[in-house]
């Protein structure tokens, strides 16, 4: 393998490229991808010409808010070759994050907000709160996080409208999140 890469536009696509070489053709290719600590929910077959070398690159369409700012997604790519060998490369991560936005970051024990802009006291106020309230649920209900939760603060409706899954024109005009 000498080239496997994914790259993103937020909320937009994917994509996944691949170059490989075998001293057989390479007759088949897979990619498989999803959430990283998730079964891989994605198999893809790629369109490709067959042979000792082989450049694949696909695009995989996004809906908005198909993946949430800061999901981490995982990936690899299953070939076999014409005399039946098979290679799975390494599986690789990256986080998704919404790249339309200076994104800064407060980090506490049990919360990491993301904020962008100009409103710092606001947000260093709404990680203050969110960690208060998060203590309170782990004591009242016994339960304790194993990772920070990550909060993104976006600054209007607009900004946040790429992150979120459409529902219906009515039901958006009619929700705040």
């Amino acid at each position: 393998v000498e080239l496997n890469t994914a790259e993103y536009i937020f909320s937009q696509q994917i994509v996944f490229s691949l170059e490989a070489s075998s001293d057989t053709a390479i007759t088949s290719v897979i990619l498989f991808y999803g959430q990283h600590d998730e079964p891989l929910v994605r198999r893809i077959y790629p369109d490709f010409t067959s042979g000792e070398q082989v450049s694949i690159t696909y695009t995989e369409d996004l809906m908005g808010g198909q993946f949430a700012p800061g999901t981490t997604l995982r990936y690899y790519w299953k070939l076999a070759t014409e005399d039946g060998s098979t290679y799975q490369t390494e599986p690789l991560v990256f986080e998704y994050n919404d790249t339309n936005h200076d994104w800064q970051v407060i980090t506490g024990e049990r919360v990491e907000l993301f904020w962008y802009g100009s409103k710092g006291s606001l947000a260093k106020d709404l990680a203050d709160k969110a960690e208060k309230d998060i203590a309170a649920l782990e004591e009242r209900f016994g339960i304790v996080l194993d990772i920070p939760l990550a909060i993104y603060v976006y600054n209007n409706t607009s900004d946040m409208s790429r992150a979120l899954a459409s529902r219906s024109e009515g039901y958006d005009e009619m929700v705040t999140t």
